[in-house]
């Protein structure tokens, strides 16, 4: 990698090699005042000059005689610092495939570092084709390949060999502080999992609705500034002491990091899976709990001032796919919920209850300033999935006297707002007297 970029960011960069043949005359044969050329070596001239036109007309000429300096900054990649939670990068093949074209072209490739300071260092590699520095561009195709790859492995090497000084992730933060090229393409390598605010994975718990990270984001006008990038989004595999995400935590990064980059003005966002290897560093940093899977009967208890009442609490970050009503695994929460079940007899009422946790502003108590629509209707569809799972296990629908959906109001734990606790739904069972 060569040089900090300093000043090619103030404005959009296109190529600058110049078509040699188009500032180039071609000159005709001049007779000479002592000797007069033969009509063969007219002849001669002329299908030259045939020949030289038609390469000129096929733009071959142009590429044979191209030996400038590498042209624009064709593409970025973004990388967060690795940690012993981040396994080894190694380049998909669909992205070693885009930089081979732009070695080809004869372009360059801007290489941001964010650590986990969410400081950005941002350097260019050169990509043309070349055995050296200095020396001229490589003609055959084979070997053109080969000068790109060795490019490529070393880009790797360095990416790898580039530890974060702490344990923390912090892309959002540093995307913030990026200048990127414009309308992209730019490749960020990362597992996405960030720990520092306003992204911080562990407090959204894989539940806090995209659009309001986004929301709050926008809020506090931070932001990124992405000109119209096309994303391609490496998904770096975690190790360590990093659970592998399932596909509920993965779906909810997708659509979460999806979210906050068109916001700051991708034109796309597209996520590839890199290989998975050992860890790249040997720092260590905190890992990000993912929910458990149900799996585990549910337990009826008595309500601790109602003693009429007994209560079965689900987990919605354990059962509920986040930020929305679908339940991870539908058989399994059903097992989950037979002891419950048991419990409803012929003059029994059933109600249920949902609550959210909540990202966003509080007032100076402490509480959430508001109780967000989305919440609301998180809750109210949750509490209408489990309903008709109760329906499926034979309770009648119309012992289901009420579903209230709480939304982030009148938390079960009011001191702690964004805690996970604060996420869930609870079926209660009331029996009658008559």
């Amino acid at each position: 990698m060569t040089a900090t970029i300093r000043s090619i960011w103030g404005r959009r960069r296109t190529a600058t090699r110049t078509n040699r043949m188009h500032s180039a005359r071609v000159r005709s044969p001049r007779r000479s005042p002592r000797r007069e050329h033969s009509r063969a070596g007219v002849l001669k001239v002329g299908a030259a000059l045939l020949a030289l036109a038609l390469l000129v007309g096929a733009g071959i000429l142009s590429r044979v005689l191209d030996d400038d300096p590498a042209g624009a900054v064709a593409a970025q990649i973004v990388y967060t610092a690795p940690t012993a939670n981040d396994s080894t990068v190694a380049l998909p093949a669909v992205v070693e495939a885009d930089l081979q074209r732009i070695g080809l072209g004869g372009g360059q490739v801007a290489v941001t570092r964010i650590d986990s300071t969410a400081s950005v260092e941002t350097s260019v590699l050169d990509l043309s084709p070349r055995d050296a520095p200095d020396a001229p561009i490589l003609k055959v195709h084979e070997r053109a390949v080969e000068a790109i790859d060795a490019k490529l492995t070393t880009l790797e090497e360095d990416i790898n060999s580039a530890p974060a000084t702490s344990g923390n992730r912090a892309l959002y933060v540093g995307l913030l502080k990026t200048n990127v090229i414009e309308e992209g393409p730019i490749y960020i390598l990362s597992s996405g999992l960030d720990l520092t605010s306003p992204v911080d994975t562990r407090a959204l718990a894989f539940d806090v609705p995209s659009s309001q990270v986004v929301d709050r984001v926008r809020a506090a006008r931070e932001l990124p500034a992405l000109n119209g990038a096309r994303i391609t989004f490496v998904m770096i595999p975690s190790t360590g002491a990093q659970e592998q995400l399932r596909d509920p935590q993965r779906g909810y990064l997708e659509d979460l990091w999806t979210a906050l980059l068109t916001a700051g003005g991708a034109s796309s966002v597209t996520f590839v899976d890199a290989t998975s290897s050992a860890a790249a560093s040997t720092v260590a940093a905190p890992a990000v709990p993912l929910p458990p899977l149900p799996g585990t009967p549910i337990k009826p208890a008595s309500h601790p001032e109602h003693p009429a009442e007994t209560v079965c609490e689900l987990a919605t970050a354990t059962y509920f796919v986040g930020d929305t009503a679908e339940l991870v695994n539908e058989e399994t929460t059903k097992l989950d919920l037979k002891e419950c079940v048991a419990e409803v007899g012929a003059t029994t009422a059933v109600s249920l209850d949902a609550w959210t946790a909540y990202y966003g502003p509080v007032d100076a108590g402490g509480a959430p300033a508001t109780n967000l629509t989305e919440n609301i209707a998180l809750s109210d569809a949750r509490n209408q999935a489990i309903a008709d799972l109760l329906v499926e296990l034979g309770i009648d629908r119309g012992r289901i006297t009420r579903m209230t959906g709480h939304g982030n109001a009148d938390q079960p734990y009011p001191n702690d707002p964004s805690s996970e606790k604060n996420r869930v739904c609870t079926v209660t069972f009331v029996n009658r007297t008559n």
